[in-house]
């Protein structure tokens, strides 16, 4: 910052609250992270890491270390929910489509982001925010480390966001309707490892994901009108949902949802979006998916909370002590970026959850005769990668 060094705080340690520290370290503010976690523990399923958020890791000096966590791709084949292939994708263009593509878990981007503010940034564990009261030249903040003051006021904490909560009231999350899991086990299978399965059923989505010989992950994109599955904190009711409403898939992925046991990683939670008039508020604003959750359905919510953070940093190096340009300004500068990944994300949920007999006959035919050069237009726009592919 140009005047003075701002004390910022940032609710949530996550892929957005670590990123925001490190730029705005960089921007020249003191950074202070509360997360409700008690220790750093990078939790995560196998994101893939595309567009303009490999082009911000990359600026960020994280494409190293990114890479170096990455499962190597060496294929991917989508099929029918009964195992009917529907087309291979060469995995070597699709990279080159979306402008760069890291396929990892969360967790490995949630170290690398860690590694890098760990030693400057404050970071405190097992800790949240109380309360939250704009002073106008400065915001109250009351956690459990008593009151103190900030010159701004950051909500990274997630599509649950209780900063957001605190800010802007119970409002912004709507739901899609449907559900999604991420899932992995250890046991012996046949897969390769690195080459991916998509299959595609009505109102039903699975991806496995073979890490070796050994660990088998998968991702579930689930419509509500296929079943209600049970609350996203019942693993064990969750196992057995899954076993049953995708007993008629391939058997790798039967085989896989009975290898779930208490050990195995499972994550659900509902498909939903935030979407709000205003992501600031006075000295205060959100960021990632506690501001626009383009939804697991995007694809893009790491490179959005990636994006946004940059967005953050460049606003407030720009403006200096003008805090309301500051946010202002970075309220214009993601909108777009994340309304766009939205759309995207509403046409997904038609084509990956619809129970319409026609549109998934449709869907099953584009996937097997569209061109490859029709599909990489489509790809590039749905992942707003076009301006970076042709730089």
């Amino acid at each position: 910052m140009n005047k003075s060094r701002k004390r910022v705080l940032i609710s949530g340690g996550g892929i957005a609250g670590l990123a925001a520290a490190w730029w705005l370290e960089r921007a020249g503010a003191q950074v202070t992270i509360v997360e409700k976690a008690h220790a750093f523990e990078p939790l995560g399923h196998y994101i893939g890491l595309k567009s303009h958020g490999v082009h911000t890791v990359s600026r960020m000096g994280l494409l190293e270390a990114c890479r170096a966590r990455e499962l190597t791709l060496s294929g991917l084949t989508a099929y029918t929910h009964s195992g009917r292939p529907l087309r291979d994708a060469d995995t070597t263009l699709l990279a080159r489509n979306v402008a760069g593509l890291v396929l990892f878990r969360r967790a490995d981007l949630h170290a690398a982001l860690y590694a890098a503010v760990k030693p400057y940034t404050e970071l405190r564990f097992g800790a949240v925010v109380d309360e939250i009261h704009d002073a106008g030249d400065h915001m109250e903040v009351c956690s459990s480390a008593g009151t103190e003051r900030f010159d701004l006021v950051i909500g990274a904490d997630g599509i649950h966001s209780r900063t957001r909560k605190l800010l802007f009231g119970d409002v912004g999350v709507h739901s899609l309707a449907g559900h999604y899991f991420a899932l992995s086990a250890n046991f012996p299978h046949d897969l390769t490892p690195g080459k991916l399965a998509a299959y595609f059923g009505r109102g039903q989505f699975v991806a496995l994901i073979p890490g070796d010989t050994n660990q088998l992950s998968g991702l579930i994109y689930h419509a509500n009108t296929c079943g209600i599955p049970p609350a996203r904190h019942d693993a064990a009711g969750t196992r057995a949902f899954l076993r049953q409403a995708y007993a008629h898939f391939p058997a790798e992925v039967r085989r896989l949802l009975e290898a779930l046991d208490e050990r195995s990683f499972v994550f659900s939670d509902e498909v939903a979006m935030v979407t709000l008039d205003s992501i600031t508020r006075g000295r205060s604003a959100l960021l990632g998916d506690a501001a626009h959750c383009p939804t697991f359905m995007s694809g893009m919510g790491a490179s959005l909370a990636l994006q946004g953070a940059q967005a953050l940093g460049r606003a407030l190096y720009d403006h200096g002590d003008d805090i309301a340009a500051a946010l202002a300004a970075y309220e214009r500068a993601i909108s777009d970026v994340a309304r766009g990944y939205q759309r995207s994300a509403r046409h997904a949920r038609r084509l990956l959850l619809s129970d319409s007999r026609l549109l998934t006959v449709g869907r099953d035919a584009l996937l097997r005769w569209t061109p490859d050069w029709a599909l990489a237009m489509t790809t590039q726009r749905f992942y707003q990668a076009t301006s970076l592919v042709h730089q």
